[in-house]
């Protein structure tokens, strides 16, 4: 709704102008990346200096049980899988619930991967994407509702990178 004062009044005569614009879409599509380093859970790093030179970090582990680490890094998983912010009126409540997603469980810190579903990445970079994770033996795990990229499922991506998250031995820097 627009509302436009067209009469001579002059300027503080009359009624106010107002404006209000109404926007809805049932297709936007928002493109989110999310990065845990799973080595900094439950850690304390201490720097230590001589003449301001770094010479040394010292690790303090707060998380003797590594199944609290799991149960952390699970959690972290599972809020980007139901992410949902709301609104004062139903019509404007968002979803960011994912349609398609890559998981990548990793050893190296690469953003790579988060181009993977970017409008202008191309199939061949998508397929180098994946390819360079294999090559480090990465565990990722693809899900797309939609059905373009896999036949997976976005729900079973995730319960297969749950499944390797009680499988596999997570990164700890103090333990090394």
């Amino acid at each position: 709704m627009v509302r436009l004062k067209m009469d001579g009044q002059n300027k503080g005569e009359g009624k106010k102008q107002a404006l209000a614009t109404n926007e809805y879409s049932q297709t936007d599509t928002m493109l989110m990346n999310f990065h845990l380093d799973v080595g900094a859970i439950g850690l304390t790093k201490k720097y230590q200096y001589e003449a301001e030179k770094h010479v040394a970090t010292e690790y303090e582990n707060h998380l003797a049980d590594t199944s609290e680490k799991q149960r952390r890094v699970k959690l972290f998983l599972e809020a980007t899988n139901s992410m949902t912010d709301y609104a004062n009126q139903a019509r404007n409540a968002v979803s960011g619930e994912p349609q398609k997603v890559l998981i990548v469980l990793d050893n190296r810190h690469s953003r790579k991967a988060i181009r993977y579903f970017a409008p202008q990445t191309t199939v061949a970079e998508r397929e180098n994407i994946l390819k360079e994770l294999d090559s480090r033996d990465a565990l990722y795990f693809l899900g797309d509702d939609t059905g373009e990229l896999t036949e997976t499922p976005v729900y079973e991506a995730y319960q297969k990178a749950f499944e390797a998250l009680q499988g596999n031995e997570l990164y700890t820097p103090a333990a090394h």
